[in-house]
């Protein structure tokens, strides 16, 4: 009987951490996307807006 209660919550577990993955991973996108827009090249900034990549913890092209 244990089991019966024990398999929903494993699925309901696993659903949760898939739905977490998916959400930084959105959160990452729309990270780079706001890069891009700003005139950086994804992860590595030009140095305009050393701000943002400090704040982060990104590298700077020096």
């Amino acid at each position: 009987m244990r089991l019966f209660f024990a398999i929903p919550l494993i699925v309901l577990a696993m659903a949760v951490s898939l739905l977490a993955i998916i959400i930084e991973r959105l959160g990452t996108a729309i990270m780079v996307i706001g890069f891009r827009i700003a005139g950086g090249n994804d992860e590595l900034d030009s140095g305009k807006h050393r701000g943002i990549s400090a704040k982060y913890g990104l590298r700077l092209n020096s």
